[in-house]
């Protein structure tokens, strides 16, 4: 009986250890994610942070010049962020972005002919593109022309309307892409 009371007593100091270790590793990463763990970084991306917006909308990281800008807001706890770039390419035209329509699930829209989802989605980057920080990427009615075109990389609906989006835009006359991505 000795014998089993002082295992018992080893077996819930152990756990008593055990449960307080991962409380403060908990505890420590929270308090991280919300201190210095989540900053706004404002045109700190380089281009191996952003390859992955050519890699998505079938453009290929090849053409990328220079990031021009960048903005990262603070992330919340929940997930909340607004991410914006702005990418120089080396040459991009519209007879690429239909090339690449044909050849892949999600389509390059026009943005002067967008429709449904992709719609909703502009409408919901429209929310976002009034922040001044990002006061270099263009607002709704210059990303609704015929002049740029749309690539939803993803679209997050809650009920009725988006609660988060990515979008790449792109406007062949300049040679310029630029990304959205939030979420609420």
């Amino acid at each position: 009986m000795r014998r089993l009371k002082s295992m018992f007593k080893w077996i819930l100091i152990t756990w008593i250890f055990v449960v307080l270790t991962g409380m403060i590793a908990i505890g420590g990463l929270f308090f991280y994610r919300l201190s210095f763990g989540s900053k706004e970084k404002v045109d700190a991306a380089t281009l191996p942070d952003v390859r992955f917006v050519l890699d998505r909308c079938k453009l290929g990281d090849s053409k990328a010049e220079k990031v021009v800008h960048s903005y990262q807001s603070m992330r919340s706890f929940s997930g909340s962020h607004f991410d914006a770039y702005k990418i120089q390419l080396a040459n991009v035209t519209a007879d690429d972005l239909i090339k690449t329509n044909v050849a892949s699930e999600a389509h390059w829209h026009r943005g002067d002919q967008l429709s449904g989802a992709v719609d909703d989605a502009v409408k919901f980057a429209g929310i976002w593109l009034n922040e001044d920080n990002v006061s270099w990427f263009p607002k709704e009615m210059e990303l609704r022309s015929d002049q740029v075109y749309v690539y939803p990389y993803r679209i997050d609906y809650l009920g009725d309307r988006p609660r988060a989006a990515e979008l790449i835009f792109v406007k062949p006359s300049e040679n310029m892409v630029f990304y959205f991505e939030a979420k609420m």
